[in-house]
């Protein structure tokens, strides 16, 4: 299912006060039942970036899980978070 992550992302406030931006690199894994586990920060580069990242990745819904040969299998994701000043 959809989720606007845009619409999601709590900026932090001291990074908005510093006009901090930047991406946060992540990587977690899509079990067979499509809901995600084992999250990792990979390179942040502003601390406060850190957690918010965290939280968003776990409101995402579940995933579709991944498939080889046909059948389920457990998937890592390497995934960036854009936190861009407007």
């Amino acid at each position: 299912s959809y989720f606007p992550m845009n619409k999601n992302v709590k900026y932090p406030r001291k990074a908005q006060e510093e006009e901090r931006f930047g991406t946060v690199f992540c990587s977690f894994v899509i079990l067979k039942d499509g809901s995600i586990t084992d999250i990792n920060i990979l390179k942040c580069i502003y601390i406060d970036f850190e957690a918010e990242a965290m939280r968003l990745i776990k409101l995402m819904p579940d995933w579709i899980p991944g498939r080889c040969g046909g059948t389920l299998v457990d998937v890592k994701v390497n995934f960036p978070i854009n936190f861009v000043l407007k």
